[in-house]
């Protein structure tokens, strides 16, 4: 079967480029300033009277956050130490 020349033509449809054109891209990285420190203000605290989450206060997240086996160890031998 064969299909006329001029009903070839006549379906190629010519579309003009546009003069300016928007483009997306998606990338693997992520902008780190967006990613900050939360706010610690200034303290005191009574010598005798320490608060325990401040002798974990040196975790962050991925150095000993979120706490694996070996962090919950160092945390109950900090608590024997204490109560003994």
């Amino acid at each position: 079967m064969q299909i006329p020349e001029e009903r070839i033509e006549s379906a190629k449809i010519t579309y003009e480029e546009p003069r300016t054109k928007t483009t997306e891209v998606q990338t693997i990285f992520r902008e780190s300033e967006a990613q900050t420190d939360p706010f610690s203000p200034e303290y005191s605290v009574d010598p005798q009277n320490i608060p325990e989450v401040l002798n974990i206060a040196h975790y962050k997240f991925g150095s000993g956050l979120p706490a694996s086996m070996i962090e919950m160890d160092l945390i109950e031998k900090m608590r024997e130490y204490k109560a003994f």
